[in-house]
Order: structure tokens, then sequence, then C-alpha cells
């Protein structure tokens, strides 16, 4: 988990940036599947930069806001309110 958190962290300050062809590229890549796979998991230290990326996404273009609604990512919000 300590490497899978690293790498979500990074994702998440690469999607922070404030220039759109960052998160294009990263978009480009096809990460969100896989992220929103990574939070079916309880572990806090990869949920928080799990979600500090599709924050990212949904700040920048319509494109990558509709991109995280493909993913499925919507359908973890429920269990992400509870979450403790």
């Amino acid at each position: 988990p300590d490497i899978v958190s690293d790498c979500v962290w990074v994702l998440g300050y690469f999607s922070d940036y404030h220039m759109k062809k960052t998160i294009i590229y990263i978009s480009n890549l096809n990460i969100l599947p896989h992220i929103v796979k990574v939070m079916q998991t309880d572990n806090q230290s990869v949920l928080l930069p799990c979600l500090r990326i599709l924050g990212g996404f949904i700040s920048k273009t319509a494109m990558t806001t509709q991109q995280v609604v493909d993913s499925g990512a919507l359908d973890l919000f429920p269990k992400l309110i509870g979450h403790p």
C-alpha cells in the first residue's frame, strides 16, 4: 500500500497543477478506472490522494469532468461520505 499511496500522491500533485495540458496528459493515460479501483479500499493514505486526483479532473474541463463520471467514481461517493 505504501507504493500505491506514493504513486497516487504523485498523480494527485500533478492533477492539482493549474495547467490544463497536465490534466489532459494524465487523462490520456486512462488512469481514472484504476484510481476508482484503488478507491475501493478503506486505507485513508490511498483515499485522500485519489480524491485529490478526482478533484483535479473535475475542476479542469467538461471533458475531464465527464471522464470522472464515466469512470464510475460517483458510485463510490455514498461509501466515502460515510467513511470515518
